[in-house]
């Protein structure tokens, strides 16, 4: 994948760490103060300074970058990891996410694409798999699901991939099954299949068909990388 360039998704709502802010944050929290205005501004985008300029435009310019800057200190904690070193940012009150910096994104978004197998996934695995380690979303300093949506639109290999087995994909997606099965027999039923197809089934979705007999309908799909890969039906006789 060539370079998907970030700014674009860069929010000019709320606040986007670079590699210099995101280390001058850390540097403030383990040393327990406020960065001076000089630093805000040599880490900071004339753009942002601009914004907060306007924000608190009852303040000189240097306590309008202070205030700015602290209201975002104030939320967060640095967080060393012992073994290798490495210095992260995150929220107070959810330490199982750190922050990223807008050099790091498209990084952080094509490591997490793929899994152990080397598999790529589709946009909201992605995300969700990022999610387990990366703050995603704007609103949180995090990173932009519109960024990530860009990068997996981007990747070379799911759209060789996509070209050269849509057919194949649109059959396989399209197959499904249907079965009758007395409501006692359904766990026995799904162990079969699940067996038989080396999958898990999962509900994707239950209603209840009142003709031409009453039943409880649940549709059961097996999840491969989150993406279904068969469709199974099961008619449990109510």
């Amino acid at each position: 994948m060539g370079y998907i360039s970030p700014d674009p998704h860069i929010s000019s709502q709320f606040y986007t760490f670079n590699a210099e802010s995101h280390s001058l944050m850390i540097r403030c929290i383990s040393e327990q103060r406020l960065a001076t205005p000089a630093e805000i501004r040599a880490a900071t985008p004339r753009s942002v300074l601009k914004s907060w300029r306007a924000v608190w435009k009852d303040r000189n310019e240097d306590t309008a970058y202070l205030t700015a800057w602290k209201r975002i200190q104030d939320k967060l904690i640095a967080h060393v990891d012992p073994i290798s070193g490495n210095e992260f940012l995150c929220f107070k009150n959810n330490s199982n996410q750190f922050f990223s910096h807008v050099s790091q994104w498209q990084e952080i978004i094509m490591n997490f694409h793929s899994d152990a197998d080397l598999k790529h996934l589709g946009l909201k695995e992605t995300i969700e798999r990022i999610k387990q380690v990366w703050t995603v979303g704007a609103k949180f300093y995090g990173i932009p699901e519109s960024y990530i949506r860009a990068c997996v639109a981007s990747c070379h290999v799911c759209n060789a991939s996509s070209g050269s087995t849509s057919k194949s994909k649109r059959r396989r997606f399209e197959h499904t099954d249907s079965f009758d099965v007395p409501a006692k027999e359904v766990p026995h039923k799904l162990q079969q299949l699940a067996a038989k197809h080396k999958v898990v089934l999962c509900i994707r979705q239950k209603y209840i068909r009142y003709k031409p007999f009453m039943a409880e309908v649940k549709d059961y799909a097996c999840h491969r990388a989150g993406e279904p890969a068969s469709k199974k039906w099961v008619w449990v006789w109510i």
